[in-house]
């Protein structure tokens, strides 16, 4: 779209029409609706106490810097994909990708804990 100003005005002239037929109104997120909807999914997750973000965040680190710990985890894996990497101030871009991932290879990590428990694997330091 264009500047702020048309933005504004475009936006004001939709609630009319949205109020004047449904009687309803739009919510207003502000100019910057990208950032709110991000805090919003951020705030969500902080209020759930599931802790997404850091168990994302962890299973890409379990094996970023690892080789050795990739190697023995793509041995057992049974559709060899490595966790997506999830970055917390970048919710809407990749939090759905990360998490479609996790699910994807949920057994495959599952497999890989329950090795390493059972000295099939190296353990992980």
């Amino acid at each position: 779209m264009d500047g702020p100003s048309v933005n504004w005005k475009f936006f004001n002239l939709f609630d009319v029409e949205i109020q004047k037929e449904f009687a309803t109104s739009l919510i207003n997120v502000g100019s910057c609706s990208l950032h709110v909807v991000n805090n919003s999914f951020r705030h969500g997750e902080r209020v759930s106490q599931w802790d997404i973000d850091i168990f994302l965040s962890s299973i890409y680190y379990l094996f970023k810097d690892s080789p050795a710990r990739r190697e023995d985890y793509l041995k057992v894996s049974e559709i060899g994909k490595l966790p997506k990497k999830f970055c917390r101030t970048r919710w809407l871009e990749n939090a759905a990708a990360a998490a479609e991932r996790a699910i994807e290879i949920w057994n495959d990590l599952v497999l890989y804990v329950n090795n390493v428990e059972n000295n099939k694997v190296p353990t992980p330091k």
